[in-house]
């Protein structure tokens, strides 16, 4: 039976944790279960999935992996989500294909941290 958490309250993640975009991560993942809300897990501290929300992230599907040292959100599912991502010199955005007025619209920023990774800006891909 799935074990589910609804805060009263959502919070905002802590300053100062970083989040990467991953080209060659599966999924979403963090190793700090309490970042999410309504977590679902099948077993009480387990792995599962939630809701990432904070001023600068808005993000579903969200897998908490324990031990996992690193904020992950991956490429693959940004882009199996209908995101397209713009690589650029210095950085990349994440792009809603497109708007109620057939626009393409930015939802993310990040920038070139090294070599296979780009540290989140701001990325915001569910409505809060």
């Amino acid at each position: 039976m799935a074990t589910t958490t609804q805060p009263a309250a959502r919070w905002p993640a802590p300053r100062g944790v970083p989040w990467y975009i991953v080209s060659n991560a599966t999924e979403h993942m963090t190793g700090d279960m309490f970042l999410l809300t309504d977590f679902t897990s099948p077993w009480p501290g387990r792995p599962g999935k939630g809701f990432l929300w904070s001023a600068s992230l808005t993000v579903p599907d969200v897998s908490y992996v324990p031990g996992l040292t690193e904020n992950i959100i991956s490429l693959n599912q940004l882009i199996d989500s209908g995101f397209n991502v713009i690589f650029e010199p210095n950085g990349c955005s994440v792009v809603r294909s497109y708007d109620a007025q057939h626009q393409q619209r930015v939802v993310g920023r990040a920038s070139h941290s090294s070599s296979q990774l780009y540290r989140i800006n701001y990325l915001k891909i569910a409505s809060s």
